[in-house]
């Protein structure tokens, strides 16, 4: 009844009786956030991309578990109230390969259930920002410009049956520990000026920027105050800075960098 009158209803509230009338009256929406939450609850089975829709959430948990009856018989409810400790892992890495002329291309690779990895090229702050919002957590730096990632299972699809689900105690808790980490370059030039910022692309005005998740906001003038307003915490490093912006367009090289966070 929560549900038919605001249509949004308290995790606490739902038990194995609410979820399979609402398979039984045909409550679509409610049963589809359901099977959202128990697939990203479970964090196993098929690997679903970023821009997958609700619907192939949802097929994906009917092939893997046979839909809300079917899961709830196998004794997998305690898993639609809170995280499985037994997520499988998905695996990432960021390589830098360097050029003869002192440039420097960032490759990102995820290997997600296939036989052939995910493969994307990028400069250094759009691999380090891609790999947060994906979700990947650093877990062993083999060198400098080689590092691996890993992520829980469906941890990306976190937040698509939050519309439906009110928060609950033990969700607060764990998206406490996935805390998202964003990366920006502060360009100054040889007076200590600040002239550039490459910011996550979400910071940019340019509509295919901002769709774009391994593009690079460029931002241009910049405020003294810009990694205040956003956020930002400074570190500097001046290593390799001519290769670490290597593709990026629209930024002069007349700068040195105390750089990022």
């Amino acid at each position: 009844l929560d549900y038919m009158r605001s249509g949004m209803v308290k995790v606490s509230a739902v038990d194995e009786k609410v979820l399979l009338l609402a398979e039984f009256l045909g409550v679509e929406r409610l049963v589809s956030a359901a099977k959202i939450r128990w697939l990203v609850n479970m964090g196993r089975g098929p690997s679903l991309s970023e821009d997958c829709s609700d619907e192939d959430i949802v097929a994906a948990f009917d092939r893997e578990y046979g839909g809300i009856s079917e899961a709830i018989g196998a004794g997998f409810f305690r898993y639609f109230l809170k995280m499985n400790d037994e997520a499988q892992k998905e695996f990432s890495e960021i390589r830098g390969i360097d050029f003869p002329d002192g440039g420097r291309v960032y490759k990102v690779r995820e290997f997600i259930d296939r036989e052939d990895p995910i493969e994307n090229e990028c400069c250094s702050v759009a691999a380090k920002n891609v790999m947060s919002a994906k979700g990947y957590e650093k877990i062993k730096s083999i060198s400098s410009i080689h590092q691996l990632f890993s992520r829980r299972k469906h941890i990306h699809l976190l937040s698509r049956s939050d519309s439906v689900f009110m928060p609950y105690y033990k969700d607060q808790e764990s998206r406490k520990k996935k805390v998202l980490n964003q990366f920006a370059f502060f360009l100054y030039n040889h007076e200590d000026k600040l002239t550039t910022v490459l910011a996550p692309p979400e910071l940019s005005h340019d509509e295919s920027v901002r769709s774009n998740p391994f593009g690079v906001a460029i931002i241009q003038p910049v405020h003294e105050c810009w990694d205040v307003m956003h956020g930002f915490q400074y570190q500097k490093d001046t290593t390799n800075v001519h290769a670490n912006l290597h593709g990026v367009e629209g930024v002069k090289e007349d700068f040195h960098i105390p750089h990022f966070i």
